[in-house]
């Protein structure tokens, strides 16, 4: 399945929103380092990859942002656009058991959660439990100028 991350939909725009605003009101914060940190968490131990698989590195990271109701951020990340232009997107390098080299990334690895764990017919349902997710909802669709 593809999706262009570049055209959020409102629901995913709303719950980006409420990402980008945090970083207004909670000094210091910000998500772009936020999130290089959780993929960082999770993929950039190459021996624990080996060991136990992406798959079960990417379920830990689908619990991780249900519980903590970062859907907000972890679509943030699916677009590198969304970032400043030196951003460091590379995370580590992985060599499947086929001896494939897959290059991991912030945005690769956040698009990958969404299209392939979370599932785009579940996402909506997950923005909705964005903090302040009707504001922004209703926001996005009073300008409809708004982008990202």
């Amino acid at each position: 399945m593809t999706f262009d991350f570049t055209k959020p939909t409102d629901y995913m725009k709303a719950a980006i929103l409420g990402v980008k605003r945090r970083e207004r009101f909670i000094e210091g914060y910000e998500p772009e380092t936020e999130l290089r940190e959780i993929c960082n968490k999770y993929f950039s131990n190459r021996n624990l990859l080996e060991e136990e698989g992406l798959s079960t590195q990417f379920n830990k990271m689908k619990r991780w942002m249900e519980e903590n109701g970062e859907i907000g951020l972890i679509l943030l990340g699916t677009d590198c656009g969304n970032f400043p232009h030196n951003y460091p997107n590379f995370i580590g390098n992985y060599t499947t058991q086929m001896y494939i080299k897959i290059k991991l990334t912030v945005e690769g690895i956040c698009q990958f959660l969404v299209l392939d764990y979370v599932g785009l017919e579940n996402i909506d349902k997950l923005c909705e439990k964005s903090y302040n997710f009707k504001d922004y909802l209703r926001y996005i669709r009073e300008n409809s100028s708004f982008s990202r």
